[in-house]
């Protein structure tokens, strides 16, 4: 799906959309290596809140998936 697609789909723009999929890169390559959220958060300048969100996200990505390898 394109960055526009999505764009539409929850009703932002394209610009925010790259953003948070570029943030969220950052927070899921950052939490891969072993990073803890309070760093992530440092190393982004992301609010706290805001990297919890994606390492949830990501966590329930990774849930999913291993329920589907099954």
């Amino acid at each position: 799906m394109s960055t526009l697609e999505n764009a539409r789909l929850i009703d932002h723009s394209p610009k925010s959309v790259d953003r948070y999929i570029k943030d969220g890169t950052r927070v899921e390559k950052l939490y891969e290596t072993g990073y803890t959220e309070w760093e992530i958060s440092f190393f982004t300048g992301l609010p706290g809140y805001v990297v919890k969100q994606y390492v949830e996200m990501i966590e329930e990505f990774k849930k999913k998936e291993e329920e589907q390898s099954r």
